[in-house]
């Protein structure tokens, strides 16, 4: 098998000299700089976008992120709607060290972003591929990526990737060198990689692969030494899942579609995803939600051929090596995502540009390794890579523009994929929440009537969101106080009622009723008005104990003179590190006393 790989026209692999052969060249600092720098300015438009989609549920108005007693509860608990420990801990840290400072968090995920492109270049300069360097550049730049870096949610991509990338390195000396200490490097990046994100969780598949490239075959005690890997990814992966299944997803239906009609979708999201890393253009954050008829045999043809064509390259492995290599890490790391398990994702898309993050490296630096083999010509190869940079720019910079702002994003959005209800919903809620900031009442009022109008086009397009059905009962509910018209409340509460018939246990719906509850009741302040809205703050803090809320209520406890009630709330949210408004206190007190002078008033007199 050794002759025949020796005679391969494909790059051959020798054995690296020891040291590190990305410093023995000497233009290694001006190549590094050249990357950072280059990668720097083409996402510098998107430094200053705030939170956006699901920003303020994972760090920002997160309590395991912002509150240090909840911090336990990142690694030891259910709590967290899914399990990337390390990545809640890094936004802990960060949080903790600059506040809710964007700029820095996303120079921070920029900074991971061109960390793990240099440490690319360093693993393929060191598995000796030809034209690491630029293998690493076209990473850098890759147009997909523009989804990953500079949402700030994406983080999970970015430091998982940065252990990831590691492992591989480590493991590959290890292989070379001998040397235990760095297997058990490897198996600690690949450990913390996954605490990170367990989308890496085929790397163990993937080194089975990097022990062929290496010695052209794969010997028992090779499938030995990968066993702890194989216990961590099994272990992680299968406590990903179920929070994913508990936690994530919940009550929600997610994916209704069975196994058949997943598969033939797995096929087609993988065409896809080449597709758009060949020719990275019409990229946008939510693509179509595909629908395959299981029982149409054209379903499966895209599937049938992913087969063929992994079958084709193992037949032809000798001959088209690299390729095969290639291709196979690539198909093996997207297998988690490619839509057959259920992700909470996919109740928007089955396919995401986020998604490819830790599968691209295989593919750039095959293209990198293509031109340098294939053009001899050192001067044309480095036109042609400088070419492919100067076409990944401008489309690269566009998706950071499309990410300077949710606005822009959402609406971007709706232009290349006008069926996404989530675009609307998305840009809907956000209306909503600037409108809240705005001291004009008509302008306050104009900008709700526009947030009613991109719910309502979100809802044609998906009748049984409660999510979205919930924030349209509370604009419709702030709507109704500022203009004073009791049909928006009419309104508001029917939209909470059929939002509850799609998600029971919808803890922000009950949330606003209540507070819905609460504006009618200033109007028709009835025994019957003030246990419906105590009911549903009741529910709202039985499933989602938010402090925030648990004061709401207190207050509502106070304003009705059930005091020790009151109190208790007061105390149990102080415990969580909120209190009320001090104005409210100081009335609340004052009422209280009063109260009890009363009560004994009339104790002595009876």
């Amino acid at each position: 098998m050794a002759q025949k790989i020796n005679k391969s026209k494909s790059p051959r692999l020798q054995r690296p000299p020891k040291g590190n052969p990305v410093v023995s060249n000497p233009h290694w600092k001006f190549q590094a700089m050249t990357l950072a720098l280059v990668t720097l300015l083409v996402y510098l438009p998107c430094i200053h976008c705030p939170p956006l989609w699901d920003d303020n549920l994972l760090v920002f108005e997160n309590r395991l992120v912002t509150d240090t007693r909840w911090f336990w509860k990142i690694w030891f608990s259910t709590v967290p709607l899914d399990y990337f420990p390390l990545t809640l801990t890094s936004f802990f840290l960060e949080w903790h060290a600059w506040g809710n400072n964007m700029v820095a968090f996303h120079l921070f995920n920029i900074s991971l972003h061109i960390a793990n492109a240099l440490l690319l270049w360093r693993l393929l300069a060191r598995m000796r591929i030809p034209g690491a360097y630029w293998g690493a550049m076209l990473f850098a730049l890759h147009p997909i990526n523009g989804t990953t870096v500079p949402w700030i949610a994406e983080q999970k991509n970015t430091l998982s990737m940065l252990f990831y990338l590691p492992a591989i390195l480590f493991f590959w000396e290890w292989m070379e060198e001998n040397n235990l200490t760095k297997y058990y490097i490897s198996l600690a990046c690949f450990v913390l990689a996954l605490l990170a994100k367990t989308s890496v969780v085929m790397l163990p598949v993937m080194l089975i692969l990097f022990y062929w490239w290496r010695n052209g075959r794969v010997q028992r005690r090779d499938f030995i030494a990968l066993l702890p890997f194989f216990a961590a990814a099994l272990g992680l992966g299968l406590l990903t899942m179920w929070f994913q299944h508990y936690r994530s997803i919940g009550e929600m239906v997610v994916r209704p579609e069975g196994y058949p009609e997943r598969f033939a979708t797995a096929g087609m999201a993988v065409w896809f995803y080449l597709e758009k890393i060949l020719a990275p253009i019409n990229l946008t954050l939510v693509y179509p939600r595909w629908r395959a008829n299981p029982a149409a045999a054209a379903s499966y043809i895209p599937l049938l051929l992913v087969i063929a064509v992994a079958a084709g390259f193992f037949l032809l492995r000798h001959r088209m090596r690299a390729v095969a290599f290639a291709f196979g890490l690539f198909l093996i790391s997207m297998l988690p995502v490619l839509g057959v398990l259920t992700m909470a994702y996919h109740r928007f898309s089955f396919v995401a540009d986020h998604l490819v993050y830790s599968s691209l490296p295989a593919l750039t630096a095959l293209l990198a390794a293509g031109i340098v083999t294939k053009i001899r010509s050192r001067k044309a190869a480095i036109t042609a890579f400088i070419l492919i940079a100067c076409a990944y720019i401008p489309l690269t910079l566009q998706r950071a523009i499309a990410f300077s702002s949710p606005e822009k994003l959402w609406k971007q959005n709706m232009e290349k994929n006008p069926e996404a209800w989530v675009s609307y919903a998305q840009l809907g809620y956000e209306i909503a929440v600037k409108s809240s900031a705005m001291q004009d009442v008509n302008q306050r009022r104009r900008m709700l009537e526009q947030a009613l109008h991109y719910f309502d086009e979100s809802i044609r397009r998906n009748a049984e969101n409660s999510e979205v059905l919930g924030n349209r009962g509370h604009a419709y509910s702030e709507l109704a106080d500022l203009s004073q018209n009791p049909k928006f409340f009419t309104n508001a509460l029917q939209d909470y009622e059929a939002a509850l018939h799609y998600f029971a246990s919808n803890a922000d719906v009950y949330y606003n009723r209540a507070n819905t509850y609460l504006l009618m009741s200033e109007k028709n302040p009835t025994r019957e008005m003030y246990d419906k809205l105590l009911s549903d703050f009741d529910k709202a803090i039985a499933i989602k104990p938010v402090p925030d809320w648990i004061v709401r209520r207190g207050m509502v406890l106070g304003t009705l003179g059930r005091f020790d009630e009151a109190r208790r709330d007061f105390q149990r949210a102080e415990r969580a590190g909120v209190r009320p408004p001090e104005d409210f206190m100081i009335r609340f007190n004052n009422a209280e006393a009063k109260a009890r002078m009363l009560n004994k008033r009339e104790a002595n007199t009876r």
